[in-house]
């Protein structure tokens, strides 16, 4: 998250409004907002919010959690919009390994549930929940998560690696295009694999309003938490 202004403070006494422009990076690019907030100058309340927002590092943990919020709910709703959907081969396959898989006791693990489904189809990106874990939990394997107080910024995504160390998370973001396998399955087996459409990760205008609501919440005072999921 970036200040990048505010309008001229207002004369002692007087309410007035103090408009503040304000861009988030993201991986998807950057969201902007203008908050428009009303003021008494004859209170403390201009200079209780020019110190948060001189020191915005609780503001950048609650936008990182609203980050996190947007990956877990494009993983829900296979992407927004809409990831290409899995190759018929894909699906035999992920059916074949037995993932995604359910619990012990049989259970659907609500984190591997897509568009209300449970495997096949609504299985994009889906198998044992790594890949949605490392964008979407910040203990997840892969995550990474960087906030950087002194510049206001904050940035949110995954690095996750095959256990050979290809960049999972790399692929599925940008895409691949063909490529071939000399030894697949270690058995000496040559592949040539069709490579992948891109499936990015987005933030929608749902999610950059949240996260305007988010910044003027804090900016305005109001109490708020990260949640996680």
């Amino acid at each position: 998250m970036v200040r990048e202004g505010c309008s001229d403070i207002p004369e002692h006494g007087s309410a007035n409004n103090v408009n503040i422009p304000l861009t988030i990076q993201t991986a998807a690019g950057p969201v902007t907002a203008e908050i428009e907030v009303t003021v008494e100058t004859d209170t403390p309340q201009i200079e209780a919010m020019i110190q948060r927002m001189e020191k915005p590092k609780p503001l950048l943990n609650l936008l990182a959690a609203d980050l996190r919020k947007a990956f877990r709910a494009n993983f829900a709703q296979g992407g927004r919009p809409a990831w290409a959907a899995n190759a018929a081969s894909t699906i035999a396959r992920k059916t074949g390994m037995g993932l995604p898989a359910r619990t012990k006791k049989g259970n659907i693990p609500w984190r591997l549930k897509q568009n209300g489904g449970f495997g096949g189809s609504n299985s994009v990106l889906i198998m044992t929940g790594a890949l949605r874990d490392s964008y979407a939990t910040k203990n997840g394997r892969g995550h990474v998560e960087v906030i950087d107080e002194a510049n206001g910024t904050v940035s949110v995504g995954s690095n996750l690696k095959t256990k050979k160390g290809a960049p999972l998370a790399v692929y599925m973001q940008g895409g691949a295009k063909p490529f071939t396998i000399s030894n697949a399955f270690g058995r000496g087996i040559v592949v040539h694999h069709p490579g992948y459409p891109a499936r990015p990760q987005t933030v929608t205008d749902e999610d950059a309003g949240r996260m305007s609501q988010t910044m003027l919440n804090y900016i305005i005072g109001e109490q708020a938490t990260a949640s996680e999921g």
